[in-house]
């Protein structure tokens, strides 16, 4: 028996030889990433590598990967029992100021009697850089070429729709009126707040009740989950779009990311939830007027620390009293408490306690919190702190996990959704998974560690630039220019547009190096000139001399001195009468004490440029206190820039809809003056490649040649697999190819800005080794959907075609029922429909609108496909309807027998009639052998697919030959018709769908369309988690 030196696998058979042992260097690399730094999943216990699990190298075909050994996923920090802030999170290296003009303006300090420099908001990640550069790189490392699917992003949308449709299916579950899903973003969304707001009015003490009682749903999800088999915990962190469970604060509403979560962790979560919910209105009813008494927060010291007579809590204090006051001199209890991670794992456990003693989880994590053993008074007697500590006190799950070690009781062929997503992901990452028993739980951890692996890997691999030259990088990992031709309003008219990307640090940095971007591309508007308003204390100064001529300094505020030359030396003088002299640069300022340098070079305007900034990221706003060359307006109308987010966040609940999933179209296309708007930036973190590619289509459509369109996103959302470890963000430029040069200026002077650093060798080679995993977006793949396309074919399938049949339905007096059928046809005074496509013949009405066919959609179908094997041209208008009436008739015969045939053809008249016997679903392969022989149809075969494996599958079935053949397929509680008849396809749907009402069928002259229709109403009507079932038949 041969085992890997590396990870101790047993080598399949197909090896000879083993492969090297994995070099010094690159072990050391992987080792210090693995052991020091662990992926998205923040445990709170070891996560042990699943039983018959095998990593395969990415580099050979036949060998097993030269990954260190790792066995199991240890805690992030540094205790087992709490998830602590790590090293990714910190800053690293000299801070740096991004978002801010090299010279934030001076300001006197009365204090220090001296001028210093003002700190403008930086956008909550000043300083941040790529926790990879602290990593030292060997000189040695191995080198790989791109892989065959590089193109693609099959895996970033297949992920991100799942994570969407995860979300989907618990809104629609829980049918709760603060429980919903908005704008396509893949997370759920909670609004606690308006749950509470009558008993806590203060805006902010409500958003840190909110806080804590996301820590608290970790435990009521943990609780059920873990029963259930699945330890996967659900721990709070401030991102989302990880392979695992999250919860967050995102203002007065809970935030739920779920990942790659199958089903039955799914009905755990809906548990959960209700559970929540039911037991927060039981704590707001009770438990928030509950006298509690805390003797800390009467205590002499606690009283002198707050620095006040008398106590202000007392001994008949309610729960309520600790939540809306401030426990220290500026900030609120759960705010103290959750200052360090111990706050947050103390809910999380104590919620959990009370769970398993049969009580409120909620009341018990806030009772846990008015613990008075858990709060101190530190520091020095000159300067006192309040500190809140829990960390000796939690052992997270410990005692009960070895316990609660039972098997997951779900297993994934119960999720087909689930079953192949995580197959393509293995598949893709090259990791061999062969289980005993294939449960939900263990999969899901395969494909944690599959995510391992692959950063492992591809972190101590130098990846090639995918270029056809070798053209050194330039650092900004800026490795696409692409040409392509875009339609245009003008019927047959084209523009030839261009593609580049910026690489900078993270998705806010992207956003604010965009709207510089903007700057730069609008210098018709707004030009750089030497600017003295708001820029040097002119209270302090004297006078200023611009190229010989004297100016007061308090009249350079007055719009007659607005502007002054962008040439010559600049003279300022201050109060005691001394001049230095700069050369549109930089000048020395000599105040009462010291001497400050500072920079007046940078921008005025000709006019402020209109930007209309609405649905972004909480923290953008703030960028508008550092790009003062805008003004922001409320309206769309005239708005010169525009940003926008394709997928934002709702964090409250808008009144006046009722529904738990809805869209407030954040990005009005239909509004879009794409005339007037002469730069728009379109965040598309949470956006497929599908979204992104009707983002440019419409742009180039509705906007000149002088526009300029920048997608931005974070590579840390629901790109590389969710794996944390690569901070970045992309900033995409479309724009017309006659404006090369002029981007070419635009680019250079970003990357001048201090906001700008470039990304280093180990960040852009992980970046482009999950771009070739298909699991961060290429433009290629936004812009040809045949690369999406074509690479869904390879993805294999893990149903098995079968030639078993089912027992068919045995009917009675089946030849009188056929002949019953045969004779009805369709009343000739209904009115025709008027034909809206080439492609598209519409019947009068759809089965919905025959008393008794709701639910006849199986037999329809099937005779639907015997009249398309035979003369597709016969179906129209009223061949659609024949086939809609006939096939109710056949329906009624089958459940009903003769007798309800009959009556159900005497009662339509004129398509009105009593409401007649429907309900029983009827699959087709329950289609009696005599109705089919009647037909002319003989049974092919059955197959049951996922969405995902639809295109695969269907491929492989027209594959066979090019003979005819028709499907009758099952999507949820709807059944469709495909045939293929002398090359080309056609679709029937007796339901109507989208724009067309009344039963249909559809002429495609190619398989990937007839595929693209198929996948729309896959989304439309399959239930999360089912399969397709297809039913073949040939022609007799």
């Amino acid at each position: 028996m041969l085992r890997c030196t590396a990870c101790g696998a047993i080598y399949p058979k197909f090896i000879q030889t083993p492969p090297r042992r994995i070099g010094r260097s690159e072990a050391k690399l992987q080792r210090k990433l693995h052991q020091k730094y662990a992926c998205d999943f923040h445990v709170p216990f070891p996560l042990k590598r699943p039983k018959g699990m095998t990593f395969l190298s990415s580099r050979h075909k036949y060998r097993l990967a030269k990954v260190i050994r790792f066995r199991e996923l240890k805690p992030e920090g540094t205790h087992a029992h709490t998830y602590t802030r790590s090293d990714k999170s910190k800053n690293h290296g000299d801070e740096f100021t991004p978002y801010k003009p090299p010279d934030p303006p001076l300001a006197w300090n009365k204090t220090r009697n001296e001028y210093e420099r003002q700190r403008p908001t930086p956008a909550n990640v000043s300083g941040f850089k790529n926790f990879l550069e602290t990593l030292d790189v060997p000189e040695d490392l191995s080198e790989q070429e791109r892989e065959s699917w590089s193109s693609d992003s099959v895996l970033y949308d297949a992920i991100l729709r799942h994570e969407t449709r995860n979300s989907r299916f618990l809104a629609e579950k829980l049918k709760h009126p603060s429980v919903y899903v908005a704008n396509d973003y893949p997370c759920l969304q909670i609004d606690v707040g308006r749950l509470i707001q009558q008993h806590i009015t203060d805006e902010t003490y409500i958003k840190r009740f909110v806080e804590y009682a996301a820590s608290i749903l970790n435990g009521y999800i943990d609780f059920i989950a873990f029963r259930a088999g699945f330890f996967m915990p659900c721990v709070i962190r401030s991102s989302f779009g990880f392979l695992t469970p999250t919860t967050a604060e995102t203002g007065p509403s809970i935030r739920l990311a779920l990942g790659i979560a199958p089903k039955g962790y799914l009905m755990c979560v809906w548990e959960a939830i209700e559970w929540f919910l039911e037991d927060l209105r039981e704590f707001l009813s009770t438990g928030l007027n509950q006298t509690v008494d805390v003797p800390f927060f009467r205590s002499k010291r606690y009283v002198q620390y707050r620095g006040t007579d008398e106590a202000p809590f007392k001994s008949t204090s309610t729960v309520l009293d600790y939540l809306t006051q401030k426990v220290d001199k500026r900030k609120g209890l759960l705010e103290d408490a959750q200052r360090t991670f111990s706050g947050a794992s103390l809910a999380t456990q104590k919620s959990y306690d009370a769970l398993a003693r049969e009580g409120n989880g909620i009341s018990g994590a806030i009772q846990a919190v008015l613990d008075g053993s858990l709060w101190s008074i530190t520091g020095t007697a000159k300067q006192p702190t309040l500190s809140f500590n829990a960390s000796g006190d939690l052992e997270r799950y410990t005692l009960d996990l070895e316990k609660l070690e039972v098997p997951c009781r779900f297993d994934s062929q119960d999720d087909s959704d689930f079953l192949e997503l995580t197959n393509l992901l293995l598949h893709r990452t090259r990791a061999a998974y062969d289980p005993v028993r294939d449960d939900q739980f263990s999969r899901w951890k395969a494909a944690v560690f599959a995510t391992e692996k692959t950063v492992l890997e591809s972190v101590s691999t130098v990846r090639l630039r995918m270029l056809e030259d070798d053209e050194e990088d330039d650092g900004g990992a800026s490795d696409s220019d692409e040409e392509f031709d875009a339609p245009t309003a003008t019927p047959q008219q084209s523009r030839r547009m261009v593609h580049q990307k910026l690489i900078v640090q993270n998705g806010m940095n992207a956003i604010s190096i965009a709207m510089h971007c903007a700057r730069f591309w609008l210098r018709d508007v707004w030009e750089q000139e030497i600017h003295v308003i708001d820029k040097l204390p002119l209270d302090k100064i004297q006078s200023v001399n611009i190229d010989g001529k004297d100016y007061v300094a308090k009249d350079l505020g007055s719009k007659s001195h607005l502007f002054v030359p962008s040439s010559g030396n600049v003279e300022y003088t201050n109060q005691k009468k001394r001049k230095v002299t700069m050369d549109t640069g930089e000048v020395l300022l000599l105040t009462k004490t010291t001497a400050v340098k500072h920079t007046a070079l940078l921008e005025t305007r000709k006019d402020l440029v209109s930007i209309y900034l609405e649905q972004m990221y909480f923290e953008a706003p703030y960028l508008l206190d550092i790009h003062r060359w805008t003004k922001r307006t409320e309206t769309l109308q005239g708005a010169q820039v525009v940003l926008m987010d394709v997928n934002h966040c709702e964090n409250q609940r808008p009144s006046g809809i009722p529904l738990n999933r809805f869209n407030l179209n954040t990005v009005p296309l239909q509004r879009l003056d794409l005339k007037a708007h002469r730069v728009v930036v379109l965040d598309v973190t949470s956006a497929t490649t599908e979204r992104m590619n009707q983002l440019i289509r419409q742009f180039v459509r509705g906007a000149p040649a002088r526009s300029l369109l920048m997608l931005v996103d974070s590579g840390l959302k629901n790109q590389q697999l969710g794996s944390d470890r690569n901070a970045y963000g992309t900033i995409r430029f479309i724009f017309s190819k006659a404006r090369r040069n002029e981007m070419a200026e635009v680019q250079t002077e970003a990357k001048k800005l201090p906001a700008y650093q470039p990304q280093g060798q180990l960040s852009n080679s992980l970046r482009r080794a999950f771009k070739a995993l298909g699991a961060t977006p290429s433009f290629q793949a936004i812009w040809k959907s045949r690369t999406n396309h074509d690479a869904l074919l390879k993805v294999p399938s893990p149903f098995a075609p079968t030639l078993e049949r089912p027992t068919p339905r045995d009917v009675k007096a089946l030849a009188d029922i056929l002949s019953l059928a045969a004779s009805m046809k369709t009343p000739t005074d209904v009115a025709k429909p008027q034909a809206t496509r080439p492609n598209v013949t519409e019947g009068s009405f759809s089965q919905f609108g025959i008393p008794g066919a709701g639910s006849a959609c199986s037999p329809i179908s099937i005779l639907a496909l015997a009249r398309l094997l035979r003369a597709p041209e016969a179906l129209d208008v009223d061949g659609v309807n024949d086939v809609v009436i006939q096939g109710a008739t056949l329906y009624q015969g089958i459940v009903a027998g003769i007798e309800g045939a009959t009556h159900f053809a005497n009662q339509v008249k004129g398509l009105q009639g009593e409401k007649m016997l429907e309900g029983i679903h009827l699959n087709p392969y329950e289609t009696p052998d005599g109705m089919l022989a009647d037909l002319g149809l003989a049974w092919g075969g059955q197959q049951t697919c996922g969405r995902m494996s639809l295109s695969s599958t269907l491929h492989n079935l027209f594959a066979r030959n090019d003979a005819p053949l028709g499907l009758a397929i099952v999507i949820g509680g709807y059944t469709v018709a495909v045939a293929r008849v002398n090359g080309v396809f056609y679709l029937f749907d007796s339901h109507g769908f989208g724009q067309i009402q009344g039963a249909f069928v559809e002429k495609h002259t190619n398989l990937m369309t007839l595929v693209r229709r198929l996948g729309a109403m896959v989304e439309a009507r399959l239930p999360r988690g089912e399969s397709l079932s297809l039913s073949c038949f040939t022609p007799t």
